[in-house]
């Protein structure tokens, strides 16, 4: 017989609001017509000074230096719940918090789903973890999507274990805009070990893709964000921008500018979000599927600029160490 704990741990698609009322539907034709997707690796919420603090990671989103970056869409990767006080990875904090609800909470992010690749646990050495077993299943990793619009359908995908290497996963929820538009919002967490897991991965993730095209005719097309741990010239992120006719747009090449603020870091390279320390490496991405239809800057979706949050005033510097990644902003204009 299964405890209550065991009964109640149940990490799946979950939602503060199943439907939306006329109101609700009102009120969002007549907000504003800018969408800002923001992808950041979390790493669980403990940042380079090696503190654990929901509350940074949310107030870096939401105190920026740079101007309206409330999230619209946010795609975190490195997330965790744990339904018992513990720590779940190494470099994790011993909480007993559902991350992902609170980090929605504070960001006014009602529709939310979290997608654990694995279960985990940290052995009371703290020099081991063990995944997906008995003692392991209070605390759930992975990857999450959290948005102020309806989510109207989700998928997810396993990526097949790689070796012994730990398991990765990717989601997309199907998300209804403001007006009649919907759009699907993909999330992953590619391998951090280079070279065959990643590239093993980026195939799958594309099979996944174009599964979605085929309910995407209809839609805005897809919206791809995560940590690919990748640089743009290997292998796995050239199979998923030459694996598409007419192609998937790199929206940082496309629309990237340098919003750096007077006092980022003076080694910061355009676009690269890690380490935060001194980002030198392009390792996060947002890339765009445009619809088949092409309706581009008629109505639907228009990429208005991407960008990296990087602080640049003296809260700001501050609080980019929340994580050891830089956030990954991309501001779209809804036309209708």
């Amino acid at each position: 017989k299964k405890s209550r704990e065991q009964q109640t741990f149940k990490h799946k698609f979950t939602t503060r609001q199943q439907t939306t009322s006329a109101k609700h539907r009102q009120q969002m034709k007549n907000e504003t017509s800018e969408l800002n997707i923001i992808s950041y690796n979390i790493h669980s919420c403990v940042g380079t000074d090696g503190q654990y603090s929901i509350s940074r990671i949310c107030n870096f989103l939401s105190s920026s230096s740079q101007s309206n970056t409330t999230p619209s869409i946010l795609c975190l990767q490195e997330i965790e719940s744990n339904t018992k006080h513990q720590q779940t990875r190494l470099w994790s904090a011993s909480h007993c918090h559902n991350q992902p609800n609170e980090v929605a909470s504070a960001l006014q992010l009602p529709f939310v789903h979290f997608a654990p690749a694995i279960t985990s646990v940290v052995n009371s050495t703290r020099v081991r973890e063990k995944h997906n077993a008995e003692e392991a299943r209070y605390g759930a990793f992975g990857i999450a999507i959290l948005s102020k619009y309806p989510i109207v359908q989700v998928k997810e995908l396993k990526y097949k274990r790689y070796g012994t290497k730990t398991l990765r996963n990717a989601i997309a929820c199907l998300i209804s805009l403001p007006g009649k538009e919907t759009v699907w919002i993909a999330n992953t967490h590619l391998g951090c070990h280079w070279g065959g897991e990643q590239y093993q991965q980026s195939l799958e993730l594309v099979s996944f893709l174009q599964s979605l095209e085929e309910t995407a005719a209809s839609t805005e097309g897809i919206i791809l964000c995560g940590d690919f741990n990748s640089l743009s010239l290997f292998r796995s992120v050239q199979t998923i921008q030459s694996s598409f006719e007419g192609g998937i747009v790199d929206t940082w090449c496309e629309k990237g500018i340098d919003m750096g603020g007077k006092n980022g870091s003076i080694c910061r390279v355009k676009g690269c979000t890690f380490p935060v320390s001194c980002p030198l490496m392009r390792l996060d991405y947002i890339f765009w599927r445009k619809n088949k239809n092409g309706r581009d800057g008629e109505d639907g979706l228009v990429l208005k600029c991407v960008f990296v949050l990087a602080g640049g005033e003296e809260k700001g510097e501050q609080l980019k160490y929340a994580s050891d990644h830089l956030p990954l902003c991309a501001i779209f204009t809804i036309m209708s």
